[in-house]
């Protein structure tokens, strides 16, 4: 009796996930319909989304540049304090 309730309740629960992921990729694609309707075309949604990634791309590279800047005067600091005390 407990396997076959465990067997049902196993089975009731993968079949709630799959329709979960069934229901949130349905979701997603009206979400993505929606979108797709603010930007009217396929080719305007993409331009949007290309100008996003190189707004964060180049986020990450002024970043980079800063931290890579700030590594390289610190690394100056450590020699020069290290030359100083020779």
């Amino acid at each position: 009796m407990a396997k076959s309730f465990e067997k049902v309740t196993k089975y009731k629960f993968q079949k709630f996930l799959q329709d979960k992921a069934v229901r949130d990729k349905g979701c997603e694609r009206v979400g993505l319909m929606k979108e797709l309707d603010k930007h009217q075309t396929r080719n305007e949604l993409l331009e949007d989304v290309n100008e996003r990634l190189y707004y964060v791309i180049t986020n990450i590279a002024e970043e980079y540049q800063q931290i890579e800047l700030e590594a390289c005067r610190n690394i100056n600091n450590v020699i020069n304090n290290s030359n100083e005390n020779s």
